[in-house]
């Protein structure tokens, strides 16, 4: 009984949209004016809810305008609230096709065809069957629903589908992000290989946050499961764009297929390093360090055989670098003798910090804080409240908050201490040489902060004084990334290490050095090895370093 009755409710409410009768808000957008129902709209969307709840002029005036949005995806949504559906004019072309599931394997779409013989059993298209539609008299047959043509225009629905699921989120209309989701995902099935799948993907990529994984995710195993697609000029240029597209299509392939550094499988480039030869990716390895990119583009043996040398490098070292290109980090192997054990952390904590808001309420300084139903106006601190906002309030995040963290009420955490042992210090500076060797500007930094952290906790062994010997010999004059932090751990600890015989070597040596701590100790505004825009502490590259 109430699945006959059903339909009629569903329907009248869908008419209520058609005619406007009974509206009591308007969305308005570009030249659209939709005239919905609170009680339909707000229940669906947290956000238009407190547009309303809490707005001024919105609520005085029972309209809320969408002027940054696009008016033909913001029509699908106000759709979707009345139907729980949406459907493009793509879609309405071709609806009731059975192109829009997913194709067989079987099907061969050789176009245009003609029968062989009396008696043809070729599967064409999921339309055309020469058994049962022609019996076998095909002559130079076209599916008018399967030609490319054809097919690029209906492809054109996953971009459609991608800006419906930008604007769910940004709308919070959980119900309606699923979906698009799954018409998404069900169009890259069926439309991998059509112009418009490279856009849609882009789009995907550029309008989501990296912790957003719906779309994101169908992008990367739509390309990982399909390898014609990476030899597409338009897909490559996405792999070069978006380096999590990149590493998740290399991950997927290396959990689906065993495809990853350590078997080799799809390799294209040879890195030797002494007894170790690694079978590595031209698409993941060039685009992160220029010295292999212009070895291969300009070499000769190197570009003729796929193989680079690297005769003069430690085999340890050049597999933490080959391991970062891959992972975006590199962990060291265990040491066989232990490391002291770690001082706990005390975390400072700023007192006498206001505990109520003026009216009364109280500040929860719950962070990191992420705005959730039902969204409710939040004081979070004296500097930050959720609510919607308007153009003339400061302070608001219009129910926006993702892990949102006050600068002034939260002091910066402390660094997690180095749990590493001390002949980490020589291995991080060596790496750190090499990052500048073969012009890997993104593993300086990472060295820098790995390297800094293992200073504050082993500055007193005998590891440190080798280490930083290492770095002003291998490193350049105008790079103080890791000179930086030497120089700047030596002066924190002088008094105790100055008496070291080893030290005062150290010191004498490297001219730089004893310099550095010299225009430290007097003062010196001007004194490059704290920290530097051009090659600073965090190891960035750049031009000479100049004062702080």
């Amino acid at each position: 009984m109430s699945k006959t009755v059903q339909p009629y409710v569903l329907a009248a409410v869908a008419r209520c949209l058609d005619s406007g009768e009974y509206s009591d808000l308007t969305i308005t957008c570009g030249s659209d004016v939709h005239k919905v129902h609170k009680v339909i709209v707000c229940t669906q969307s947290d956000f238009l809810a407190a547009a309303i709840r809490f707005g001024g002029k919105e609520t005085k005036q029972a309209n809320i305008k969408l002027p940054d949005d696009e008016s033909t995806v913001v029509k699908l949504l106000v759709k979707y609230f009345y139907t729980g559906d949406y459907k493009c004019e793509l879609e309405r072309t071709s609806e009731g096709k059975s192109h829009q599931s997913k194709p067989s394997s079987s099907y061969t779409q050789n176009f245009p065809h003609t029968c062989d013989g009396y008696y043809c059993e070729a599967y064409l298209c999921p339309h055309h069957s020469c058994e049962t539609h022609c019996n076998g008299s095909c002559t130079n047959f076209n599916c008018q629903y399967c030609s490319s043509e054809t097919l690029n225009f209906l492809a054109k629905g996953l971009l459609i589908h991608a800006k419906v699921y930008e604007l769910a989120d940004k709308y919070n209309i959980v119900g309606l992000k699923e979906l698009s989701k799954g018409k998404f995902e069900i169009g890259c099935s069926a439309f991998w290989d059509t112009d418009t799948f490279p856009v849609a993907a882009q789009y995907a990529f550029s309008t989501t946050v990296e912790e957003d994984k719906g779309l994101r995710d169908i992008v990367i195993f739509t390309i990982a499961t399909r390898p014609q697609l990476i030899k597409k000029p338009e897909i490559q240029v996405l792999l070069k764009e978006f380096g999590s597209l990149s590493l998740g299509v290399l991950l997927k392939k290396a959990s689906d297929h065993r495809c990853s550094l350590i078997s080799g499988l799809y390799s294209d480039l040879k890195i030797i390093c002494g007894p170790d030869s690694h079978a590595v990716h031209k698409l993941i390895v060039c685009p992160r360090a220029e010295f292999f990119a212009r070895a291969l583009k300009f070499g000769g043996q190197e570009a003729e055989k796929s193989e680079i040398n690297l005769p003069e490098d430690d085999p340890l070292i050049i597999k933490l670098l080959l391991q970062y290109l891959y992972e975006g980090d590199y962990h060291l192997f265990p040491s066989p003798s232990p490391s002291p054990p770690l001082t706990p952390i005390i975390h400072p904590i700023i007192k006498n910090r206001p505990t109520h808001t003026p009216s009364g309420l109280p500040y929860t300084y719950d962070f990191p804080h992420t705005c959730r139903t039902p969204l409710t106006p939040h004081s979070i601190c004296p500097h930050h409240t959720c609510i919607y906002a308007t153009s003339s309030q400061s302070g608001t995040c219009s129910y926006a908050c993702r892990s949102f963290t006050c600068s002034l009420c939260t002091p910066a955490p402390s660094p997690p201490a180095y749990a590493g042992a001390p002949a980490d210090l020589l291995l991080h500076a060596q790496l750190y040489a090499v990052a500048e060797k073969y012009q890997v500007s993104g593993l300086k930094p990472l060295v820098t902060r790995k390297f800094s952290s293992a200073c504050e906790r082993f500055w007193g062994d005998d590891e440190f004084v080798s280490a930083a010997r290492c770095v002003f010999a291998s490193t350049p004059e105008r790079d103080w990334g890791l000179r930086g932090v030497v120089t700047k751990t030596l002066f924190e600890h002088l008094g105790v290490l100055i008496g070291r015989e080893e030290v005062e070597e150290l010191v004498g040596d490297c001219g730089e050095l004893a310099v550095g701590l010299l225009k430290m100790s007097v003062g010196v505004e001007g004194c490059a090895c704290v920290s530097t825009p051009g090659t600073s502490v965090d190891g960035s590259s750049g031009g000479m370093p100049s004062p702080m």
